[in-house]
């Protein structure tokens, strides 16, 4: 087939066929035909909310699912170590590392939280981690609440 033939089939084809051969060419660094298929990508005007709104609501989304995972990641190596029941010196260092964990990911969501100007149970509810919540409040290591800050603000887009 000509390539002026091979052109034309381009319009002929779906979105998502047009973006899987985009994709291909993409990565082959065929700018050729990348720019070939393009043409042929039909064109449409959406009206859609503010870019500002949309990447709030997305790094709200975000932070809630980063803030969850951590949380129960955490509070599942902390239950697996507290099964294991070591009658030993390194099981308490090890577990109050995960309580300090736990406890600094609640100062870090409260700090940028409150920089969002969002309520923090709001996040905790999305990530469902309003229900069952230890208090470690006793036990917080700086380190954990900087590395959580810092995880969280880049998460929510604050950074």
């Amino acid at each position: 087939m000509k390539q002026q033939q091979v052109n034309k089939l381009y319009s002929k084809l779906t979105p998502q066929e047009q973006s899987a051969l985009l994709f291909e060419a993409a990565i082959r660094k065929d700018e050729n035909e990348v720019d070939l298929i393009l043409d042929y990508v039909e064109m449409r005007t959406y009206s859609i909310p503010h870019l500002n709104y949309q990447q709030r609501m997305t790094g709200l989304i975000n932070l809630s699912g980063c803030y969850g995972i951590a949380y129960w990641k955490t509070l599942c190596q902390l239950s697996v170590l507290i099964a294991l029941s070591l009658d030993d010196k390194s099981f308490d260092e090890t577990a109050r590392l995960f309580i300090k964990k736990i406890s600094s990911m609640d100062v870090a969501l409260e700090a940028v939280c409150k920089e969002l100007k969002i309520d923090v149970s709001s996040i905790k509810q999305f990530s469902e981690c309003n229900d069952y919540h230890p208090n470690f409040d006793v036990d917080i290591k700086n380190q954990f609440i900087d590395q959580y800050t810092e995880i969280f603000s880049k998460t929510a887009y604050l950074n």
